[in-house]
């Protein structure tokens, strides 16, 4: 096997449409230790829980984390994995803990800050997305935001903010996708106003789209284990396990009005007319919270505002129309004191037998087959001069040729030949090494290495004098009918090296 690379960001770098990046156990800390990571194209899977040598993984003992240092400047505000535009993505045994990103009203991390805006998610995608074997602990903002057509699987997520998973529309074709929720431990997720008094944050799950949530543990809500927002008839809440909401087990929003069921009425559940509602228990799912924690937890006090008193600074601000400020009053504390990673892993294993609900250390296959031994044998490209195809390109058609290139300007990609799908290629224009101003159509498959260099370097050159920076690329020579009368298709690209 190839020597690994150092960090899941350097794979995320080089990857292409589909591929999948296995990730060893270990700590990483992203670029520039920035703790960020961003999936750049459709399909890509990332996978992690794999031992050194890449031959067992379990993700519950060999664990990936996606860390921040907190020695680092680089404080990037932005959820720590995101996929932006990438559709149907898989992130498969990652952990993030996100306690040395936030900031906490003291040393000891008893009580988050609260801020004017929610924090950075954990995980955040755009696009359908499927999360699976992983742990989130202490994240910033939502562990998990998707739209529906994801599926979020075996998760175990502790002390999130404000919601723990949202599923946060239904515009456009993710009215008609459904996302799915199973198998997931979701406990104690938080918000800042006063607990136990149904306000939407703090919930476990929000539902803003067609959704399916099923076999779910839901415990330790600041207020409504679920938060729904979407039609019933739209959405399944089937077999989960609640315990210890602070408010509701679910609160849903119906003609304009909050429809609310605790432990008392989930009975009545079927008559709001979900698509089915089924197999829902209220049990105490035995799970061995950490002591120390617990004793925060209870201490934990509410926001108490200040009073206005009418002092000569308010009597001016006043006259002036501008708004009273009210002084005094203290801050919400033990809001979400930091849990140690190291010990939530006992929440996989629910002391009642009765509870079968909720995420569990599952076997999970290695996906690296063969031991990564063997590479397809590389293909042979003839060095040719660019200004020789352009001028004669029925000499170069089809084969498969090497050229020293300027690149810049994005391209219409009319010339390419009909065997391309104009819906999976996109253009750029690579020029004349010696400034010439002559150009061709150089196109690549989207969501390619190759797509990514030639989109970084689009701005760079447009014809005018020789071009500062040189490209080999390598690919297949086309002659064309339109304008120009000659194409190119990339298949590789690399900056040429002096």
């Amino acid at each position: 096997m190839a020597k690994p690379l150092g960090d899941p960001w350097q794979a995320l770098e080089k990857c292409e449409a589909g591929d999948t990046i296995h990730v060893t156990g270990g700590k990483y800390f992203g670029k520039l230790n920035a703790g960020v990571w961003e999936i750049p194209f459709d399909n890509v899977q990332l996978v992690g829980g794999y031992d050194k040598e890449f031959k067992s993984r379990d993700p519950w003992i060999h664990r990936t984390e996606l860390l921040w240092d907190p020695a680092s400047k680089n404080r990037v505000l932005h959820p720590r994995l995101s996929g932006n535009t990438a559709k149907n993505c898989v992130i498969d045994g990652i952990v993030i803990d996100m306690k040395d990103f936030i900031r906490y009203t003291d040393d000891r991390k008893t009580s988050r800050v609260d801020m004017p805006n929610p924090g950075e998610n954990a995980i955040d995608f755009a696009q359908a997305v499927t999360v699976r074997n992983c742990v989130i602990v202490n994240p910033d903002g939502y562990a998990i935001k998707a739209p529906p057509g994801s599926v979020i699987e075996n998760n175990l997520i502790f002390n999130g903010m404000i919601f723990a998973i949202s599923i946060y529309t239904n515009t456009g074709d993710f009215a008609k996708a459904v996302a799915t929720v199973k198998d997931n431990t979701i406990l104690y997720t938080w918000g800042f106003k006063q607990p136990g008094k149904g306000a939407y944050d703090g919930a476990c799950v929000h539902i803003n789209g067609p959704a399916n949530v099923t076999n779910n543990i839901l415990a330790g809500s600041d207020s409504n284990s679920i938060y729904q927002v979407y039609k019933a008839e739209k959405v399944s809440i089937t077999k989960n396990v609640f315990f210890q909401n602070l408010f509701a087990n679910i609160k849903a929003y119906y003609e304009g009005k909050d429809i609310l069921f605790d432990d008392k009425n989930m009975g009545d559940m079927e008559d709001l007319g979900y698509k089915t509602c089924d197999g829902n228990e209220v049990l105490d799912p035995g799970l061995a919270l950490d002591r120390a924690w617990l004793d925060l937890y209870s201490q934990r006090t509410a926001y108490i505002p200040g009073k206005v008193t009418m002092d000569d600074m308010n009597k001016l601000r006043q006259i002036a129309g501008l708004p009273l400020i009210a002084r005094g009053g203290t801050p919400a504390l033990g809001v979400a004191p930091a849990y140690d990673l190291e010990k939530v892993y006992v929440f996989l294993e629910p002391k009642n037998a009765k509870c079968k609900a909720g995420a569990r250390k599952l076997k999970v296959e290695s996906l690296v087959k063969g031991g990564g031994g063997s590479t397809a044998p590389a293909k042979d490209y003839a060095k040719a001069d660019f200004l020789a195809f352009v001028e004669k390109p029925a000499e170069f058609n089809g084969k498969s040729v090497e050229l020293l290139v300027g690149l810049g300007e994005v391209a219409n990609v009319g010339p390419a030949p009909d065997t391309f799908k104009r819906d999976t290629i996109t253009g750029f224009k690579i020029w004349d090494k010696d400034g010439s101003g002559k150009w061709s159509t150089g196109f690549v498959t989207k969501g390619t290495n190759a797509e990514r260099v030639c989109t970084g370097a689009s701005m760079d050159y447009r014809g005018a004098g020789k071009p500062e920076t040189l490209y080999t690329v390598k690919g297949i020579a086309y002659e064309a009918n339109g304008f120009p009368k000659h194409a190119f298709y990339i298949q590789s690209i690399e900056k040429y090296e002096l």
